[in-house]
């Protein structure tokens, strides 16, 4: 599933990506949940974005995402962002 959100009026509404004249460059927020072929390919096209795999993303241990200490708990996942051309090319 493919969702995206732009922000309107100081709050995220929902894009209607159904529309023909709407594109994924006018969000502010993607969510892929179980994407399909089509999307995967689509966000790849408007954002270019390489995206993980399936097989990719469950290489990574759940050890990896998740760590539980004694002040809390910390998870880390996948985030796109747009930078400025020259913080892309200084990025590690």
């Amino acid at each position: 599933m493919l969702s995206a959100f732009k922000l309107d009026n100081s709050r995220l509404s929902r894009l209607e990506l159904d529309e023909a004249e709407s594109s994924l460059c006018d969000s502010l927020w993607v969510d892929l949940v179980e994407p399909d072929e089509l999307e995967r390919e689509r966000v790849q096209n408007e954002l270019g974005q390489s995206l993980a795999t399936r097989p990719e993303l469950d290489d990574i241990e759940a050890s990896a995402r998740f760590l539980k200490t004694k002040t809390g708990c910390t998870f880390t996942h996948f985030s796109i962002t747009k930078m400025p051309k020259t913080m892309r090319e200084t990025a590690p």
